[in-house]
């Protein structure tokens, strides 16, 4: 092969490769704690480039200090990089992007951009969970929720759906006061102020008869204990039916 050709062959390849590599190679690490600045384990972390899922790197130490880490990420300029980080007292979602200057870190539940750097080794640092609380509700009929702020000047979350129970993960400050509207089919509005109780304590609102009752559980772990109320009107209402049933049936005989 003429020299020449090799020189042709060689830039080819150059161009070739050049044109499929990614803009940027992404590192991205940061760690979970506590209002108290204690580390926090996770116990799942979820990272999507655009669709494609990306595992976290082996030195990632999840359940030992919260830490993790994502190494040789490819990115070009349009992509967008979700990370999801779990367990049962935090929950963290981001979106990295590039604005054509610089990287952008949103927080996606607040709507708010945390970070902005030109740096590919991207540091969250201390991801500190604040919303730590869990709410969970249990009503005698299906109703809808709003939930406000102790003085209902921010709506911060809600289900339009008509159920029994509902859960709204990671909603609730500790030892902060709030102000829920349980709506029923019919329209009857249910009101009530409540007070949250400590870092990961999930707040349980059993609504019985348009009264509504306030209990705490450690971990999020809201369990509801007893028989369901419904179960209890149905059985109340069958054991009523069969009474009736033998009133008559007596009367009958008699």
């Amino acid at each position: 092969m003429k020299l020449i050709h090799v020189y042709v062959l060689i830039i080819f390849v150059l161009l070739f490769s050049t044109a499929f590599a990614s803009d940027f190679v992404l590192n991205v690490s940061g760690r979970t704690v506590n209002p108290s600045g204690e580390m926090e384990i996770l116990y799942g972390i979820d990272a999507h480039l655009n669709d494609e899922y990306l595992p976290p790197s082996e030195s990632s130490n999840l359940q030992e200090d919260g830490s993790f880490l994502f190494q040789d990420i490819e990115f070009d300029k349009d992509d967008k990089l979700s990370i999801v980080l779990a367990s049962k007292c935090v929950y963290h979602w981001f979106f990295i992007t590039y604005n054509g200057t610089e990287f952008e870190v949103t927080d996606v539940y607040a709507d708010t951009i945390i970070k902005k750097t030109t740096s590919e080794n991207i540091d969250l640092g201390d991801l500190i969970e604040t919303s730590s609380g869990d709410l969970f509700t249990r009503s005698d009929t299906p109703v809808k929720l709003e939930l406000y702020t102790g003085n209902k000047a921010r709506n911060i979350g809600g289900q339009s759906n008509y159920r029994t129970e509902h859960t709204l993960k990671d909603v609730t400050l500790q030892n902060t006061d709030y102000f829920i509207i349980m709506e029923t089919q019919s329209g009857d509005k249910i009101e009530k102020s409540f007070t949250t109780s400590e870092y990961c304590e999930g707040t349980l609102l059993t609504n019985s008869w348009g009264k509504v009752s306030v209990d705490y559980c450690t971990n999020n772990e809201c369990k509801p204990q007893g028989i369901p109320f419904e179960w209890i009107i149905g059985i109340t209402g069958i054991i009523i039916v069969m009474i009736i049933a033998i009133v008559i049936l007596k009367r009958k005989k008699s």
